[in-house]
């Protein structure tokens, strides 16, 4: 999908937008304890999330100072924008464009002791599909792997690759 928006438009509108958005949902998070000692300690860990959910689990971690693997590709700005606008640190790359450098970027900030997130079946898809370079910073980074999910009873989803929530 190409967009043909300037990226200060897209962040102007879709800030307020994903606000407006997030204040319907009614969450609850399940299992925390068994990532958040990790987080604390400043232990490296790998969050691992499918695509489909990048949207609600974006929004639900912000703040927290977590590292976000991001396309290099036009639209992954877009998102590598928002991502910092609600306190992510972005590391750009990805499976098909930039892979050696999104593995590097990740590996260093996993060896700071902070998390990295990555949605592992995109840029792309196919959907719900592991591709290696989470396992390979995951164990060049010495971090644990904290697979972490969103479920929605009623959802809106994207007719795309992935039916995006």
């Amino acid at each position: 999908m190409r967009l043909k928006v300037s990226p200060d438009a897209v962040r102007s509108l879709a800030a307020p937008a994903i606000r407006l958005l997030a204040a319907s949902w009614r969450v609850r998070t399940v299992h925390e304890e068994r990532w958040l000692p990790l987080y604390r300690a400043r232990r490296p860990h790998v969050f691992l999330l499918w695509h489909e959910v990048l949207l609600p689990l974006l929004w639900q971690h912000r703040r927290q100072g977590i590292a976000i693997v991001v396309s290099e590709a036009r639209e992954g700005q877009y998102l590598a924008d928002f991502a910092r606008s609600i306190g992510y640190r972005a590391v750009r790359g990805s499976s098909s464009r930039g892979a050696a450098r999104a593995l590097l970027g990740a590996v260093r900030e996993l060896r700071e002791g902070r998390a990295v997130a990555f949605t592992p079946d995109g840029p792309r898809g196919p959907r719900r599909e592991l591709k290696p370079g989470v396992v390979a910073a995951a164990q060049r980074g010495r971090a644990v792997v904290v697979p972490i999910h969103a479920q929605a009873s009623r959802a809106w989803r994207l007719h795309s690759w992935d039916r995006f929530m």
